[in-house]
């Protein structure tokens, strides 16, 4: 699965991901947002749409491709998919490296410069590396043993009450 986020859309990563992965005989989802860029005719394994909530799409990825925006990082972990980042801007830069850190994922130059080989490779090793399965079923665990989303939201609700 590969996704540019809701605000980039230069689709240079949509690009990298349909070239690099046109060869793989994996099923690839691309999802553009809307508007749609104009992109390169997609041999049929790959399916390019505009929308598929992340909760959906994730399910049955076995690797997710993203500009490295703070809803697609969380919701790979959530669904505990091994995240492949390739920084767009601001703190998709420090988002990238903190996955490499985690080893939930690895990270790839800017997104203006990443080469269609580049993401062959890293769709291999992500989808291929026990350490990588390990640390984002760990992370996966982590986020669920926090209570997620919902008790975030609680505790910030908390806060803010706290200091009205």
């Amino acid at each position: 699965m590969v996704t540019e986020g809701t605000t980039h859309r230069d689709a240079h990563l949509l690009r990298a991901v349909i070239a690099g992965l046109s060869e793989v005989q994996r099923d690839v989802l691309v999802l553009t947002g809307a508007p749609a860029p104009v992109l390169p005719q997609a041999p049929a394994h790959i399916t390019i749409v505009d929308y598929v909530p992340y909760r959906l799409a994730l399910r049955g990825a076995a690797a997710f491709v993203t500009n490295g925006g703070a809803g697609s990082v969380t919701a790979a972990i959530a669904a505990g998919v091994p995240l492949i980042v390739v920084p767009a801007a601001l703190d998709k830069y420090e988002t990238a490296r903190r996955v490499a850190w985690a080893k939930i994922g690895v990270a790839l130059p800017d997104i203006r410069h990443v080469a269609p080989d580049a993401i062959r490779r890293a769709v291999g090793t992500v989808t291929r590396s026990s350490t990588i399965s390990r640390a984002v079923a760990s992370a996966q665990r982590a986020g669920q043993a926090g209570g997620g989303a919902n008790a975030a939201a609680v505790a910030l609700m908390r806060l803010l009450e706290d200091r009205s």
